[in-house]
């Protein structure tokens, strides 16, 4: 998962333009999906970004009906392409600050393919951070074995590595 905030920011240097403002940055985005038809699919998840050219969709009203049930499914940001809509529709825009939609186009000439790559490539860098520092972890955890430490120390190396207060009983029920 990537925090809404950097992705605003690593989108808008490659090209798009919000169109509304980003009211919660605490959320996280889980993953960036395309839809292009105006079908109501369980397959929604909390907290994606739902990015189409909305060709298929009959009018702004039927556009406008689709954004409020992702929202509903959990869906943070809309990204509009306009290869279609040459321009995003007013009542769209004004529809999605209603609501509190992260709205943003983008232009014509760009395809998904490189919000997603960007978006991926903020996800790999995440899980490697956290696999390199489950590797450091782990290494404290070999030295201190090799050492010989008592349990006590490994048990506060855990709870340092996941911000944790971790209480040990040995068995004599001493709290260490």
């Amino acid at each position: 998962m990537v925090e809404i905030n950097k992705v605003y920011e690593e989108f808008e240097k490659v090209g798009v333009s919000f169109k509304t403002e980003m009211n919660n940055s605490d959320v996280s985005i889980s993953y960036v999906t395309v839809m292009e038809l105006p079908e109501r699919k369980n397959y929604f998840k909390k907290n994606g970004i739902v990015l189409s050219t909305f060709q298929a969709f009959e009018s702004t009203e039927v556009i406008i009906d689709q954004i409020d049930w992702l929202q509903k499914q959990g869906i943070v940001a809309i990204g509009f392409h306009e290869l279609y809509h040459k321009v995003i529709p007013d009542i769209i825009i004004e529809h999605c600050q209603k609501i509190k939609m992260l709205l943003f186009s983008i232009p014509s000439d760009m395809p998904y393919h490189k919000l997603q790559d960007s978006f991926n490539q903020m996800e790999n860098e995440n899980f490697n951070l956290k696999s390199y520092e489950i590797y450091k972890l782990n290494d404290k955890i070999l030295e201190s074995i090799l050492q010989e430490k008592d349990a006590g120390y490994l048990i506060n190396l855990v709870g340092n590595y996941l911000n944790e207060n971790i209480i040990y009983l040995d068995l004599s029920e001493a709290v260490e």
